[in-house]
């Protein structure tokens, strides 16, 4: 979810959420990108409407 901040995928869960938190300050609001869409996504289906 987060390769297109540089964060590549591995089953170390521990080592990417270090990395994951390191990068929380420097990430972008930018809603076509992850992890972002997905945020959308669900805020989405809780409040039960789609918008564009």
């Amino acid at each position: 979810m987060l390769t297109q901040q540089g964060i590549q995928y591995t089953t170390d869960k521990r080592g990417w959420i270090t990395q994951a938190l390191q990068l929380l300050s420097r990430l972008e609001v930018n809603e076509t990108e992850y992890p972002w869409r997905f945020i959308k996504a669900i805020q989405e289906h809780l409040v039960g409407i789609k918008t564009q």
